[in-house]
């Protein structure tokens, strides 16, 4: 019954005969295709809590964001050996992009951990869409190293 009203209703503007003579043309327009992801993409998806502009904290945040931008671009070039819809669903739970806007963020691990100190790996909270990156690396290639480990190695809802 409600096929019918929805095909009436298009059928009233000839809507429905241009869709049947023609459905590559509205198949963007019925059908949700995912997004390519990109280390564009990622780089607009995530919004980044980042600390007073000025403070140590924010200094130090700059230049991991800077290696952040670095990781996704060797990901996306096939230099690491995750994907970035690994990163993805390590953060949100999402395999692809989703057709409802998603908002990720990024936060910082300054704190030092139960044991004492940092953590060296990012952890990511899929329910809140959180990406925490860890401060603590002098080079790059021990955060490339420590956030591979760690994408590949967090607890998911099952292989990405």
């Amino acid at each position: 019954m409600s096929i019918e009203a929805f095909e009436n209703g298009l059928s009233v503007l000839l809507v429905f005969d241009a869709i049947r003579s023609n459905p590559e043309a509205f198949q963007s327009s019925f059908c949700y295709s995912p997004l390519h992801l990109t280390a564009d993409t990622f780089d607009n998806l995530f919004k980044v809590c980042d600390g007073p502009v000025g403070s140590n904290k924010a200094v130090i945040e700059s230049l991991v964001l800077s290696r952040w931008r670095d990781y996704l671009q060797d990901v996306e070039e096939g230099d690491a050996p995750v994907q970035l819809n690994y990163i993805l669903f390590f953060t949100t739970g999402c395999k692809v992009l989703p057709a409802r806007k998603i908002y990720p963020t990024i936060e910082f691990l300054h704190d030092d951990e139960e044991w004492g100190e940092k953590s060296r790996f990012p952890k990511g909270n899929t329910c809140s869409d959180i990406l925490r990156l860890p401060v603590v690396h002098t080079t790059y290639e021990e955060f490339k190293a420590d956030m591979t480990f760690g994408i590949q190695n967090g607890r998911g809802f099952g292989i990405p």
